[in-house]
């Protein structure tokens, strides 16, 4: 299995998350959390199904979480906390894929972005 995702992320361009090697079909979750010291932690979490060649892209597969339908920016301007992605500054943060049961299956850290200061 392996995370496709940004290594930085751009205020402007939507960072596609791609997710392949999963079992075609069965529900995953995937997380996107920001790890940035200098603020509260905010997380979004979202549920796919992969398609039938084991792959969820966050440009085409629908989401059921914090936010529903397709929307690549949906991971980081929808977090739990109240919180809003993109934040301001520089935003460092991790995507974790867990299966139905809370299992970690994969995780990519080090995505990072700068935004433009209110």
């Amino acid at each position: 299995m392996s995370i496709d995702a940004p290594r930085e992320i751009a205020f402007f361009q939507p960072p596609v998350i791609r997710v392949t090697g999963l079992a075609p079909l069965q529900p995953i979750t995937i997380s996107v959390i920001n790890g940035d010291p200098q603020r509260t932690d905010a997380a979004s979490r979202a549920r796919f199904v992969p398609d039938l060649s084991g792959a969820v892209d966050t440009s085409r597969s629908i989401a059921n979480g914090d936010y529903e339908g397709i929307d690549p920016m949906g991971m980081f301007r929808r977090p739990r906390l109240g919180q809003q992605f993109p934040l301001s500054g520089t935003v460092k943060a991790t995507v974790v894929v867990e299966d139905e049961n809370g299992r970690a299956l994969a995780r990519r850290s080090s995505i990072a972005g700068s935004f433009p200061t209110t």
